[in-house]
């Protein structure tokens, strides 16, 4: 795509396309003599964050079919002191989103929206902003629970016995797992959860199963999966993947779509609080 300035925008809207990378440099006509530079790194889909670039290096991939799913921005030297640096990003399922600033986050991260169009534009320090500077980062979906599937969920929860007091049930087309507290009849819901079930190619396994391990972490050269809980086989609730040796750096945090290789993927905190609380001999029920 042609070059850009003064914030207008770069990119599609309403095309439902992907931005797979972005070249960004400064104007010889803006900065004059001023020391610094402009320095920029994208969160890519199946990667997370790329390095810094710099002056009109590409930040991305490219022929990879990879989304650019967030971006930050910041400038150094004498320009960071004169200068503010603001950008906003066009996400799938939300639109535009507000005016970031000088290095914080434009976008999403964990929840695999891409990034549509940017618009970026350098303002001098004392200047308003170009837009409202509220909401300009997404970093969990906007989930609304199913009632149709809610009422199956839980007319199949009154019908099963669990050795504890707890039974998990886990619905795969719908993506959602609730945890029920009671008994035999009279279970109550006491969380629901979106989750990450089985691809198509490499479903879930269905049935009733018990809860009988559980451990921190599991992975390889390249992920970290955060607080297992075993309940068939090398089937296991865990949280959605991480960069190696990470809590914090997500990798592929999708979830509400069927997206594993088999496993119930979770988001960190909720996998914890199974890994926490979820004593084995607990009822599961997939379906």
């Amino acid at each position: 795509m042609p070059w850009v300035s003064g914030g207008n925008i770069t990119g599609t809207t309403g095309r439902k396309l992907r931005i797979e990378g972005i070249n960004i440099n400064l104007s010889q006509d803006t900065v004059h003599s001023l020391t610094g530079t402009i320095m920029y790194r994208t969160h890519v889909q199946d990667i997370g964050w790329t390095g810094w670039k710099t002056l009109g290096q590409y930040s991305g991939t490219s022929g990879r079919a990879k989304q650019v799913e967030a971006i930050e921005i910041k400038l150094t030297g004498q320009l960071a002191t004169f200068y503010n640096i603001y950008y906003s990003s066009h996400i799938e399922n939300y639109g535009w989103l507000g005016w970031a600033s000088n290095g914080q986050t434009s976008g999403s991260t964990g929840i695999s929206y891409r990034v549509e169009a940017l618009r970026i534009n350098l303002v001098r320090k004392g200047a308003p902003a170009p837009g409202s500077v509220a909401n300009y980062y997404k970093n969990k979906p906007v989930y609304t629970p199913k009632p149709a599937a809610l009422d199956v969920m839980s007319k199949n929860a009154q019908v099963r016995a669990s050795s504890t007091r707890w039974l998990i049930m886990t619905d795969t087309s719908a993506c959602q797992v609730g945890v029920y507290s009671g008994s035999y009849g009279n279970w109550s819901r006491v969380a629901l959860w979106s989750c990450g079930p089985g691809k198509p190619s490499t479903p879930t396994v269905k049935g009733e199963f018990t809860i009988y391990g559980r451990g921190k972490s599991f992975g390889s050269r390249s992920y970290t999966c955060w607080y297992y809980t075993q309940f068939y086989g090398n089937y296991l609730f865990h949280s959605v993947l991480y960069n190696r040796g990470s809590m914090t750096q997500i990798q592929d945090g999708t979830l509400g779509k069927q997206v594993s290789h088999g496993c119930v993927r979770l988001d960190i905190n909720n996998a914890k609080w199974l890994y926490d609380n979820i004593p084995n001999g607990t009822k599961v029920v997939i379906y």
